[in-house]
C-alpha cells in the first residue's frame, strides 16, 4: 500500500521539479530586449485602433459563471436521471433520493440568490441601480 503512495509522490515531485526547472530556463535564457511592436496586441495584420484594454461589465462575468454552474448541474444530473430507477431498488433508495434533493436544494438557493441580486437581468436598469 505505502509502494502506491511513493509512487504517486514520485511523479508529483517530478512534475514540480520539471515546471520549476522548465520555468527557470525559459527566466534564463529569454531576450532581455524589450521592443515597442511585440508589446503591442496583434489584431491579424490590421492596425490597432483605439486602446487595447477596454473595461467589460462585470455583469457578464457572473451571468457567464452562473450558466457555468447550472450547465455543470445539468451534466451532474444527466447520469443520475438515467440509473435512478436502479439506484431505487437498492435497500438505500431514500438515501439516494434525500441526496439528489439536497443538491438540487443547494442549486435552487444559488438561483434564488442570482435572483434576488438581478443578476439574471441581462440588460440592468439605471434608475434602480443608483437608487
Amino acid at each position: 500500500m505505502l509502494a502506491h503512495f511513493a509512487t504517486i509522490l514520485t511523479c508529483v515531485l517530478f512534475t514540480v521539479v520539471f515546471v520549476c526547472c522548465n520555468l527557470y530556463l525559459s527566466k534564463r535564457f529569454a531576450p532581455k530586449i524589450q521592443n515597442w511592436v511585440k508589446s503591442q496586441p496583434y489584431e491579424c495584420g490590421e492596425e490597432v485602433k483605439g486602446s487595447p484594454f477596454i473595461q467589460f461589465n462585470p455583469r457578464y462575468y457572473v451571468f457567464a459563471l452562473a450558466f457555468l454552474i447550472f450547465d455543470v448541474e445539468i451534466v451532474f444530473m444527466y447520469p443520475c436521471a438515467l440509473a435512478f430507477r436502479e439506484m431505487l431498488q437498492t435497500s438505500q433508495g431514500t438515501l439516494i433520493v434525500l441526496e439528489i434533493l439536497a443538491f438540487l436544494l443547494i442549486l435552487f438557493f444559488g438561483l434564488v440568490y442570482l435572483w434576488a441580486n438581478h443578476d439574471l437581468t441581462w440588460v440592468a436598469d439605471i434608475e434602480k441601480d443608483e437608487a
